[in-house]
């Protein structure tokens, strides 16, 4: 094994063999929550290259700028295997073309613990290693014929030149894919247990609302952590779904989760999404007919311990609030999917979800719900979905998502409580009341200067479907 591997595999197992104790934990480096941090620079920090998901060296500031009273800077993990990928730059699965060595065979993992190969493949309670390389390489645990079939593991850490492919993943423990590593799973990602943890995505630019190169990570996001938290540092996109079960969810500071395309993401009860400053939600597209998010639990913008200081962000995209045609007969008709055509709400709150801000000023810091910045045109012109049209078509579609309404809007079933949120760029009778008397026991609402109307235009009582997102007013 290359010493250099080697001597990093031993760094992360000296850690999880030693009992950390918490004081020193928590005196880890403290940053200032008012000033936005720029995640993937970290990697130019000469520490960056020995911390691992096992071993973060969270006292490292120029690795880790936390505020100090991060869930995850508690926890103590126990002595457990550590399997290192032994050939570094050279791909491993199951087959396949530019694959030189068998991932489901043992002997092609170190050990940390010995540097000798492995006896058994990595389990549940195993943290993976894919160390650093110059050349790109890939280990694809994948099986031919067994799609959306996941293991489970504690600790991954994916180094630069690293891609780590699944069909699936459970994961008890941290995740960091380092500047320069990927990672994807054909299925789902699944954040679970009952620890506070941590998934890091150091490539991407969470600056943006486009969905950016090393963003994507898995096919969907799944997160049932009853009790438990993770938070998210980085920016993080889904090929499709994003469903909270139990837990809290934190998207950390000046980071950004973005679901799919064709997706319904949630939050169930009595599941919490937390933002933090400068922290975004949103889905990578603007799609007409397809939600944005069914919260049957808690959105909410910062933590008790740690009010927000900036505001934080979730994207809406905007509808077709006027059944706006798209296909008339006579032209090409792709997709032949002719919800578009209907009218929808792509923001829910079931009765019993609450919106909830913890912050010292809430004029100054808030959690704003606001348009996505992102076209529905973006995507519907895209090569893959445009050139199945005639130009005839082509030329109508863009002029009718062209005359779209970019302004955003949500619906509040009885028994919604509001307590932190600022209402920007929303369109006129946008925000939907299933009780309209329910706006007087809200609390701290305010209202952006991007909105289509006065405040007083915003609010209308509806009867709104929460199965199909289909309203009338009354």
């Amino acid at each position: 094994m290359n010493p250099r591997y080697r001597s990093q595999a031993l760094r992360a197992i000296a850690f999880v063999t030693t009992v950390v104790c918490p004081v020193l934990i928590l005196a880890a480096s403290v940053a200032d929550a008012s000033q936005p941090v720029v995640w993937s620079k970290s990697a130019d920090a000469p520490g960056y290259a020995k911390a691992t998901a096992g071993d973060p060296n969270f006292d490292d500031k120029a690795v880790w700028p936390l505020t100090g009273k991060e869930k995850f800077l508690g926890e103590t993990w126990p002595a457990t295997r550590l399997l290192v990928w032994a050939h570094p730059g050279e791909s491993g699965g199951d087959g396949g073309r530019g694959v030189k060595h068998q991932v489901f065979t043992a002997s092609n993992w170190i050990d940390a613990a010995t540097g000798k190969p492995a006896s058994k493949l990595p389990d549940a309670n195993t943290d993976i290693l894919l160390p650093a390389s110059k050349t790109d390489y890939h280990v694809s645990y994948r099986k031919g014929g067994q799609e959306h079939s996941p293991f489970a593991i504690r600790h991954l850490t994916v180094e630069s030149g690293a891609y780590f492919r699944t069909s699936g993943l459970k994961v008890t423990g941290n995740v960091w894919v380092k500047r320069g590593g990927g990672m994807g799973n054909h299925g789902s990602l699944g954040f679970l247990g009952g620890r506070n943890t941590f998934c890091r995505n150091d490539n991407g630019d969470p600056s943006v609302p486009q969905r950016t190169e090393g963003s994507s990570v898995s096919q969907y996001i799944s997160f049932n952590k009853p009790g438990g938290s993770c938070e998210f540092f980085g920016t993080f996109s889904t090929g499709d779904e994003f469903k909270v079960y139990a837990g809290t969810f934190i998207i950390g500071p000046d980071s950004r989760v973005q679901p799919g395309r064709n997706a319904t993401p949630f939050v169930k009860k009595p599941a919490t999404l937390a933002l933090m400053d400068g922290a975004a939600f949103g889905k990578w597209c603007n799609q007409i007919h397809f939600f944005d998010l069914h919260c049957e639990g808690t959105l909410q913008g910062g933590l008790p311990e740690r009010p927000l200081t900036r505001d934080a962000y979730v994207g809406l995209t905007y509808q077709n609030p006027n059944g706006t045609k798209f296909y008339p007969s006579g032209i090409d008709t792709w997709p032949k999917k002719k919800q578009m055509e209907d009218r929808l709400v792509p923001l829910l709150f079931y009765s019993g979800s609450r919106i909830k801000t913890y912050s010292a000023d809430m004029q100054k810091a808030c959690l704003v719900i606001t348009w996505v910045g992102l076209e529905a045109k973006e995507y519907y012109t895209s090569k893959m979905l445009f050139r199945r049209m005639s130009k005839a078509g082509q030329a109508y579609l863009v002029k009718q998502l062209d005359s779209l309404p970019k302004y955003v809007m949500a619906a509040f079933a009885k028994g919604v409580s509001v307590d932190g949120v600022r209402f920007n760029r929303f369109l006129k009778d946008g925000i939907l009341l299933a009780d309209p008397s329910a706006r007087q026991s809200w609390r701290n609402v305010f209202f952006g200067d991007e909105n289509q109307v006065p405040a007083e235009q915003l609010l209308r009582k509806a009867d709104v479907n929460f199965n199909s997102g289909s309203y009338t007013y009354k």
